[in-house]
């Protein structure tokens, strides 16, 4: 059974920014906000009094701390679209987005080599597709002229 391929969306995204905002995230997750809900329990159940008592308490969690669970940080912040490969039933096309990273235009093979080129760019950059796998530039090149695979069939 064949399996039927869909468009892919690939992206540029700086390591270190994308490490720091995911840390955040988990912090926020995982710390701030269950913490913040627990000390809001906690002080309203202590109180237990005729309007700010545990009850009180779970209406302000659900409907205002709810709100704001979600971690801020934005995969946008790190991470830049370069363009979409879509699977035409008999072979990869790769549409891209000429995005801006680094005051560089990617726009095309030879500008995404260019970008490349940068020993800093290397050391601070990953392509990744939206699936989060890793690219050399090498890989991501064969994988949008050959259609996802990393050697030519």
């Amino acid at each position: 059974m064949e399996v039927e391929r869909l468009s892919t969306c690939y992206y540029l995204f700086n390591r270190k920014k994308r490490e720091e905002i995911q840390a955040f995230n988990r912090f926020w997750e995982e710390t701030f906000i269950p913490g913040l809900k627990q000390q809001i329990e906690n002080y309203c159940s202590e109180v237990n009094g005729t309007y700010v008592n545990a009850e009180f308490g779970n209406e302000i969690v659900r409907e205002s701390i709810s709100g704001i669970s979600g971690a801020p940080g934005k995969s946008e912040s790190y991470e830049t679209v370069i363009g979409v490969s879509h699977w035409n039933g008999k072979r990869n096309l790769f549409q891209w987005e000429g995005s801006y990273v680094e005051e560089h235009i990617i726009r095309d093979e030879a500008s995404l080599v260019d970008f490349f080129n940068s020993k800093m760019n290397q050391q601070q950059y990953s392509i990744v597709d939206e699936f989060d796998k890793e690219y050399t530039l090498d890989a991501f090149l064969n994988a949008i002229k050959y259609g996802g695979d990393e050697s030519p069939s």
